[in-house]
């Protein structure tokens, strides 16, 4: 079993995102996945949508499944997603590798058919039992800029976003999740290289908390819409 794997049977990321979001029913719904999970998202939707063809990014590895149909990851997002003709577009859990952004905003504006839907969650919010921001205290602590990038990032792909689709929605999954997956999660390759420079770097941002053993509420920022 993939360490992704292992993570996501100990922690139930992806499935807690998943079952907080809404997605259509119908079977026949075409899905390009761009969440990186090692097809846990796609096996999700299979198994609770039933649908029967679903692109997903992959690093030349492929499913048993036949309705999951792996697209080997050709080390640009657009090269990567072209040619294809979809109903519904997601990236779950994990969306830094969906860029150059507003060049990628257009590639997915491309392959969503008439009337498709795009469902990407941007980034988690953390949050104690006292409602304090942990990203944004980790951040002043080690002066290492995590929250700010987020907050950047975010604001970059829905500006994108909302300059070439009619409707775009927000909204927030509320989910928790342990320290230790927190940590894991951060060091997932499209996290890391995002927010830190190296190692010691993320050492360093989160070794105010990585000796708790408690959960935090995560409050993930989502975005939604559909092409006219």
């Amino acid at each position: 079993m993939t360490e992704i794997k292992l993570f996501e049977q100990s922690s139930l990321m992806f499935q807690k995102l998943i079952d907080g979001l809404a997605f259509p029913k119908n079977p026949d719904t075409v899905v390009f996945d761009a969440s990186f999970s090692d097809f846990i998202v796609p096996e999700y939707l299979f198994n609770y949508y039933g649908y029967r063809k679903i692109f997903t990014i992959s690093d030349r590895n492929y499913s048993d499944n036949e309705s999951i149909l792996s697209v080997p990851f050709r080390g640009d997002f657009l090269k990567t997603i072209m040619g294809h003709k979809v109903d519904l577009f997601i990236s779950i859990g994990s969306y830094f590798g969906i860029s150059p952004v507003f060049d990628a905003v257009h590639a997915i504006n491309r392959v969503l058919v008439a009337g498709g839907k795009f469902v990407i969650t941007l980034y988690p919010d953390i949050f104690d039992e006292q409602g304090r921001d942990i990203l944004n205290g980790l951040s002043l602590i080690s002066e290492i800029p995590v929250k700010e990038k987020f907050l950047r990032w975010g604001t970059t792909f829905k500006n994108a976003l909302k300059n070439i689709f009619m409707k775009v929605d927000e909204e927030d999954v509320l989910t928790k999740m342990e320290v230790s997956h927190i940590i894991y999660l951060f060091n997932m390759d499209t996290y890391r290289r995002f927010l830190f420079q190296d190692e010691d770097e993320r050492e360093r941002f989160f070794k105010p908390i990585s000796h708790l053993n408690i959960d935090y509420n995560i409050s993930w920022k989502v975005v939604k819409g559909f092409k006219c």
